[in-house]
């Protein structure tokens, strides 16, 4: 196993007046190189365990660990530098071009007065031609169709250089095109560039085929990880999201079809 980044162990959290736990003992590793993707039905915790990754929640019990150092101990700054995020949801607050909005990534490698320099530039440029949005520089955001302002926001994690990648839902409101490209560019981050990257999505097949590493959630509790051909079958993928499926292999890769309710 190569570096581990990113860390959690025996998570337990509790929003105020729940009358259950929305996390009970999850436990994740995100290693340097790799994709790891969580996989689950809505309120499954999903988006609750990136929430406490990040340090935007605080568990109950359990650890996080980034880089070997308690999450708290860094400085938002810091965090900004290292870990490139991309939230289920946003809307922007005020109307700014496209590259301006890619630009905001650079703020944490920015020196006290600003100053935007020629490497900043060329990082934005870079992010921008990853998520194919650069002929679309000068567009004001508030022009952008959802799957357009989705690959902005994508650009400008990446224009953070971080080490470690989070993306909440991030090929909702992308057509077929753009969400292979989200999952093709995630796993060539993480497979030539060494990029720590773990992915919430509804997206169980493309999951399975550009994974190192999953993890399926249901009513907080993991229900099975590691690699997508040893935990994914059809008795785990009906029983989490209560539809019956078909099974099938693709390269050996699992893969699942929804069963339409007349067909047995």
């Amino acid at each position: 196993m190569g570096e581990v980044v990113l860390s959690a162990s025996d998570l337990v959290y509790r929003y105020p007046g729940a009358g259950s736990d929305a996390l009970s003992g999850v436990a994740v590793d995100v290693v340097k190189g790799q994709l790891v993707s969580i996989v689950g039905p809505n309120g499954s915790g999903k988006t609750t365990l990136l929430r406490i990754l990040l340090g935007l929640l605080h568990p109950v019990a359990g650890t996080v660990l980034i880089k070997g150092r308690a999450s708290e101990s860094w400085s938002r700054k810091e965090m900004a530098r290292l870990v490139g995020v991309v939230p289920q949801r946003e809307v922007p607050v005020f109307p700014l071009r496209l590259k301006q909005a890619v630009m905001l990534g650079r703020y944490p490698h920015l020196g006290p007065l600003g100053f935007v320099k020629g490497k900043d530039h060329r990082a934005v440029a870079q992010a921008m031609d990853r998520c194919d949005i650069s002929h679309l520089s000068d567009r004001w955001t508030t022009t952008l169709s959802g799957g357009e302002w989705q690959r902005v926001r994508i650009a400008r994690a990446l224009a953070q250089d971080p080490e470690v990648l989070v993306l909440d839902e991030p090929t909702a409101g992308l057509d077929i095109k753009h969400e292979m490209e989200v999952f093709e560019l995630a796993a060539l981050l993480a497979r030539d560039e060494g990029m720590a990257s773990i992915m919430v999505t509804h997206q169980v097949n493309l999951a399975a085929r550009f994974s190192n590493q999953i993890i399926v959630l249901d009513a907080g509790r993991t229900i099975a990880a590691g690699v997508p051909t040893e935990v994914l079958n059809a008795e785990i993928i009906e029983r989490v999201f209560d539809w019956p499926v078909n099974l099938f292999t693709w390269k050996g890769i699992p893969q699942f079809l929804p069963k339409r309710t007349d067909e047995s």
